[in-house]
């Protein structure tokens, strides 16, 4: 098993004080003298074996320099395959004449699109509980993508290769929502509150809002990875808790203040006590449950060895051996007579009977099959993991 994803990405730095001090609050900045720190997530060779692929579509690659898009149109050609045709193909060749130029590549989707980056972005989602995206930047030295902006979004900024120097300044609007647009035109930076340089191995934590911008170093080309951040805010929990009350027969009369007028003094009364009766009727820990299921159909689908396994039909004994996929997030809710597991945009139900032996399957432990639960009899075993192993939750260890 990795060690939690979100402990490596900050170390040193303590998680709880990450929480504590910084998160939405101020930027992070983590120096480390070790340039094969994010090995395990991307290689440079890992972005050549990518890039020199002929089946790249928009939007997969986009180009920029100085802030302003290059055309798809300019780097890109249609796809004809008899009578099938469609537009946004990736010339590569192009892509690297604009790169000679001066042009940066944005590589968007990429934890849909490099194997590594796919379980990285998973076990940062499982860390965190909610949706990250993953983004990444080749730009040639002394350039800039971007000009200065602030993102909707956090974001954790890895450097993979190179260097890259960015500039923050302060924030123009504090917790902007996903639909807010920066107004390049109006904003005028001051001068910078820090300048950073980022070297291989190093991270930069930059709040939603805080305004910046990066250039390359003169000596070298930058690539760097913007994992993008997606937590669920209060007003999306809210939103949450108020749809679950559309079961309750209570919630769902409508004021008579609407077509009554002499009744409006008493909407405002009618109004708080049902809210303070929402307020206590919400599960907390379904609540929170039902918010984060949203963001499981947004991971990478991992299914690396699915046609080997759909090939095979697997003997199972009560000693053969098996594990959680760690790279799939999952979660697991118990009901009054069965358990759900929950991953992508999929359910497994099953008796609430086996609970201890849906979360022992799922804790990550190398188990043979008979000590999932004591009570639970080999041929129930073995059919139990055999529904985990068709859905692609668990393998068999040789």
């Amino acid at each position: 098993m990795h060690r939690p994803t979100l402990e490596h990405l900050l170390a040193p730095m303590d998680i709880a004080e990450f929480a504590r001090e910084f998160w939405e609050r101020r930027h992070l900045y983590v120096a480390r003298d070790n340039p094969d720190y994010y090995a395990d997530i991307l290689t440079l060779q890992d972005l050549d074996e990518y890039l020199s692929r002929n089946d790249i579509r928009y939007p997969s690659l986009r180009m920029i320099r100085a802030g302003k898009p290059i055309p798809v149109a300019d780097f890109s050609r249609p796809l004809k395959f008899g009578a099938y045709s469609s537009e946004g193909l990736i010339d590569v060749d192009r892509v690297y004449q604009f790169y000679q130029e001066g042009a940066s590549i944005v590589l968007q989707l990429m934890r849909s699109s490099i194997r590594s980056v796919s379980s990285f972005a998973n076990r940062l989602q499982r860390d965190l509980g909610f949706n990250v995206e993953c983004t990444m930047y080749v730009t040639p030295p002394s350039e800039q993508g971007f000009t200065t902006h602030y993102d909707t979004h956090s974001v954790l900024v890895i450097q993979i290769a190179g260097h890259k120097r960015w500039r923050l300044y302060d924030f123009p609007k504090r917790y902007p929502l996903l639909s807010d647009t920066f107004d390049t035109v109006k904003y005028s930076a001051p001068e910078p509150a820090h300048e950073i340089t980022l070297n291989p191995g190093d991270m930069l934590y930059v709040p939603r809002g805080l305004a910046h911008d990066a250039v390359s170093t003169r000596d070298s080309k930058s690539v760097h990875i913007t994992v993008g951040l997606f937590p669920p805010m209060w007003a999306d929990i809210f939103e949450t808790g108020l749809r679950q009350l559309k079961d309750d027969v209570r919630f769902r009369r409508a004021p008579v203040a609407f077509f009554l007028p002499e009744k409006a003094a008493q909407f405002a009364e009618q109004y708080s006590e049902k809210w303070e009766d929402a307020l206590r009727r919400s599960e907390l820990d379904g609540l929170l449950s039902a918010t984060l299921r949203k963001h499981l159909n947004r991971q990478s689908r991992v299914t690396d060895g699915w046609f080997l396994r759909s090939a095979e039909n697997p003997l199972l004994q009560p000693s053969t051996k098996v594990r959680t996929r760690e790279d799939i997030v999952w979660q697991v809710e118990a009901g009054e007579k069965s358990v759900a597991v929950y991953f992508y945009d999929k359910r497994l139900v099953l008796p609430l009977a086996v609970e201890p032996a849906v979360h022992r399957l799922l804790s990550g432990e190398l188990l043979p099959i008979n000590q999932l639960q004591s009570n639970l009899d080999s041929e129930s075993g073995i059919i139990l993991v055999r529904r985990f192993l068709e859905a692609g939750l668990v393998e068999i260890s040789d």
